[in-house]
């Protein structure tokens, strides 16, 4: 159901002609993989027995909906890549299986900090859990931005194979420069944990620093990206392959 909500036409601001409409078998596979995901995120399956117990389960509302976000956002990045590039190569199916594999990895660790953040009478973080927690959380998040620069360097490499114009293969490159960032960010994270590995909570915090980094590189990649695609190409049209056949 959500797919349909994508499939008509890409977005007017993606400058990528769609090379494929249908749900490929390794996207099929991999929503089956999400679908699971997302279920284990449900705080609890059973019915609560009280308005008590209702009230308990409806607390852990913030954190759920804050990791069903991540989840989406990661389905959605996955999905416009196939839509896309239509690839379903054996390196493609090598690459995505890693992606699904690192998010079944990566949706505990994600939810319990979440959790720990809002409820931290509950779910406690042990000081000597500390550095192999964020060592999970911030290796994953790089290795899962890590795979989808893969994706989109293997896709610039078969740019010929794909006939993908100077403005897609421009775009091409900057959406896997868009990933290397945060998977750059993310294992300098990572690093730092690993150093301080057996340090107090305030030095291992020092990695959340280089994420609020992002907030201002990842902007200011967009602007010039938009800046430099005009340069270059002005307000060219972007046209679906199939109507370069006709």
């Amino acid at each position: 159901m959500i797919r349909k909500l994508f499939m008509n036409k890409p977005s007017k601001k993606d400058k990528i002609a769609w090379r494929c409409h249908d749900v490929l078998r390794i996207e099929a596979f991999s929503d089956g993989v999400f679908a699971f995901v997302i279920s284990l995120l449900i705080v609890s399956l059973e019915v609560p027995k009280s308005s008590k117990e209702l009230l308990e389960i409806m607390k852990g509302f913030l954190p759920f909906a804050l990791c069903f976000a991540f989840i989406l956002g990661m389905w959605h990045h996955q999905y416009k890549f196939f839509r896309r590039y239509g690839l379903h190569d054996k390196r493609t199916i090598m690459i995505n299986a890693c992606f699904i594999f690192m998010v079944l990895v990566y949706v505990f660790p994600l939810k319990f900090i979440l959790n720990n953040i809002f409820f931290g009478h509950i779910y406690k973080l042990h000081d000597a859990d500390k550095g192999i927690l964020f060592l999970f959380y911030n290796g994953g998040l790089g290795v899962i931005n890590a795979l989808f620069a893969w994706m989109y360097l293997h896709a610039y490499r078969k740019r010929d194979e794909l006939g993908l114009t100077r403005q897609e293969t421009f775009e091409t490159i900057f959406f896997m420069s868009y990933f290397v960032a945060p998977a750059f960010v993310a294992f300098i994270a990572t690093f730092i944990v690993f150093i301080y590995r057996n340090s107090d909570m305030n030095h291992i915090s020092m990695c959340f620093v280089a994420y609020g980094l992002l907030g201002i590189f990842m902007p200011l990649l967009g602007v010039i990206r938009d800046r430099q695609f005009k340069k270059r190409f002005g307000n060219e049209v972007i046209i679906e392959p199939h109507l370069l056949e006709e």
